[in-house]
């Protein structure tokens, strides 16, 4: 799981279109603390509104989906404690494209809800439709089998960060 917060995301939230990836999120108030118990309990609603740039065009109107509407998606009760919440997004059919500030909206005391920090997210759909789980106690070997026009992965490792990198050959397989 991800664990990040809002003012310190270097690097953009990436969501696969159908695949569970959960990121936890420290919420942070307009005088950078840390969101309070009390303030995490009075969430009745989390959204996310989207508006990917695609091919150098904005989409309008944004995408916006919210913990109503989705809350397999949102989470902002089991680390409450800390002030983080977790979104889930995977399972959500939004447009694959990037936005570098997809705003992030709390509902609490405020009714029609605040904007509480911006997320740089993409959409991806580069997830194989066979690709498998591995059992990381039963497996000693991952094998890589690209079909014509796809990469074959050289390595995978995960570096001092916890950071999984996966490493492959810049030439597609030809045949």
């Amino acid at each position: 799981m991800t664990k990040l917060g809002l003012y310190s995301a270097a690097v953009p939230l990436i969501i696969h279109k159908g695949l569970d990836e959960p990121i936890r999120i420290k919420l942070y108030n307009i005088n950078n603390t840390v969101f309070s118990a009390a303030e995490m309990a009075a969430i009745t609603k989390i959204a996310v509104n989207y508006a990917p740039t695609i091919s150098g065009v904005e989409l309008d109107p944004a995408e916006t989906i919210n913990s109503t509407d989705y809350p397999a998606g949102f989470d902002f009760t089991t680390y409450a404690s800390t002030g983080e919440i977790i979104i889930n997004l995977g399972g959500v059919d939004f447009t694959p494209g990037r936005d570098r500030e997809a705003e992030l909206i709390v509902y609490d005391t405020y009714a029609n809800g605040r904007v509480i920090g911006y997320l740089d997210i993409k959409v991806s759909t580069d997830v194989a439709a066979s690709a498998t789980l591995v059992d990381p106690l039963n497996s000693a070997t991952i094998v890589s089998s690209p079909a014509v026009g796809q990469y074959r992965v050289t390595g995978i490792r995960l570096d001092a960060d916890k950071k999984l990198v996966i490493t492959y050959d810049e030439t597609p397989v030809a045949e």
